[in-house]
């Protein structure tokens, strides 16, 4: 009994049972929001140009995040407020390679951007040398201490790969110049202002196989990493839409003789297909013939030969080609057989490719964002004003600048930044441009070309165009 009542002493006095609760640690997301919120104070110091709290921000920034991504951001805010230059939304920085041997086409490209922005926008123009270090000196100077608000370039894919990562670090909207996608990972405030090969192939195919039904193609490129590259995505495109690709072929780049390229196109394989030959020597025989002149016909199991490469190599192809017996162009052999189509892109769109090709690129097809032959008023005015300056006829990249410097004009009336440049857009385009999708990737609206009768020509619909027929020189 009396020990009964010892535990209920004991129990009556005992201190109450509090739950213990345990506090957890900070997990990363945690760490991150934190992080968010500090960046958030820092770019907000940086918008009212309260550059004594963008100082203090930045400056405490690396201590409370030293393994942060942004360090580059808060060294840039720094620099920012020691400079104490608000950004100007009528500012615009040109980042151009104008010497080197990108001088030619990158002084087009300054004069065309220059044509459309100004007088409406403040343009600095800087020479970059091809250098990416300097292109990122460049960069830092114009909006750090110009108080640029928009960034146009560069041109060079190894400035772009450079020089992007810093422009999403001072967090200025740039547009590269580059055909390739460098700069396009460093993040939201880069975007991508030149005709991609990935969009002229889309516009290409688009017409090929909806528009004209062809399905199966093959693909002769050069061995370079554009040929190799855009011979790759065209192959994925097809396959993509349902189509097929018969073969597919490489060749020497800057090479003058196709003729070898064209029999193994054609599967000229005289060893394998010796009683195919035989037969069609004994047929001339009988008819009274020459055999020893007789030759295999090419093996033709597709209706369009995508060659990605400029307008002569491709010229001298077609000729070797045709050379071969191969129906193309307005040149068809044997009666009954339908031209296998030469596709191309933006490389093709000049009056010489119609001198050196002459029948046998007839009724191509290629893409290109610019036609200067255009009746549209857009276009006619822009071809006027760039012939007025006495320096030739215009050329796709000297409409795509002029777009651009067009655009950022638009950017700058509707209150710059980021914000302005993606809902920017052109109501009339020389180069076909309407603004930026949510993937940073210039809107574009591509013209489908050919070679006419009198020149390069929009493609007509199809039957609207018959082939001619004819022989080889």
């Amino acid at each position: 009994m009396m020990t009964l009542l010892a535990t209920l002493v004991a129990l009556a006095h005992a201190a109450p049972t509090v739950p213990v609760r345990t506090v957890p640690s900070p997990t990363p997301a945690a760490a991150a929001s934190s992080e968010d919120v500090a960046l958030a104070r820092m770019r907000d110091a940086v918008s009212r140009a309260d550059w004594d709290e963008a100082a203090r921000l930045a400056t405490a920034f690396p201590a409370a995040f030293p393994a942060s991504p942004n360090l580059r951001e808060a060294a840039y805010t720094a620099r920012r407020a020691a400079a104490r230059v608000v950004p100007d939304m009528r500012k615009l920085l040109v980042l151009l390679p104008l010497t080197g041997e990108m001088a030619v086409p990158a002084g087009r490209l300054r004069d065309a951007i220059r044509m459309a922005a100004e007088p409406g926008l403040s343009v600095e123009v800087v020479d970059t040398h091809g250098d990416p270090a300097a292109c990122v000196a460049a960069l830092e100077s114009g909006v750090l201490d110009g108080g640029a608000s928009l960034v146009l370039g560069p041109l060079r894919k190894e400035e772009a790969a450079t020089c992007a990562p810093a422009a999403q670090a001072l967090r200025v909207p740039m547009i590269t110049l580059t055909s390739s996608a460098e700069g396009l990972a460093a993040g939201d405030h880069v975007f991508r202002g030149y005709p991609s090969v990935e969009q002229q192939i889309a516009a290409l195919l688009d017409a090929a196989m909806q528009v004209h039904g062809l399905r199966r193609f093959a693909v002769v490129h050069p061995q370079t990493a554009y040929g190799e590259s855009a011979a790759t995505l065209f192959e994925s495109a097809v396959r993509a839409r349902g189509g097929e690709i018969a073969i597919r072929l490489g060749y020497a780049s800057g090479q003058k003789d196709y003729l070898a390229v064209a029999r193994q196109l054609g599967r000229k394989d005289f060893q394998g297909r010796a009683s195919e030959l035989r037969a069609i020597k004994k047929a001339i025989t009988k008819e009274g013939g020459n055999a020893e002149k007789a030759t295999l016909p090419p093996v033709v199991d597709y209706e369009g030969l995508f060659v990605p490469d400029g307008y002569q190599p491709t010229a001298l192809l077609a000729a070797a080609l045709a050379f071969e017996e191969f129906p193309i162009g307005a040149f068809v052999p044997r009666r009954g057989e339908r031209p296998v189509r030469l596709l191309g892109l933006a490389a093709w769109n000049n009056e010489d490719f119609v001198r050196r090709g002459a029948a046998y690129v007839r009724d191509s097809m290629f893409v290109d964002a610019f036609l200067a032959s255009s009746a549209d008023p857009t276009v006619l005015d822009f071809v006027d004003a760039w012939r007025a300056r006495g320096v030739g006829e215009p050329t796709m990249m000297d409409a795509v600048g002029y777009d651009l410097g067009r655009l950022a004009r638009v950017v700058a009336d509707g209150g710059g930044g980021l914000a302005g440049l993606r809902a920017a857009r052109l109501l009339a385009s020389v180069s076909g441009l309407e603004g930026f999708g949510e993937d940073r990737q210039a809107l574009r609206h591509y013209r489908v070309l050919t070679i006419g009768e009198t020149g390069v020509a929009l493609l007509p619909p199809p039957g609207a165009v018959e082939p001619e027929t004819g022989s080889p020189p």
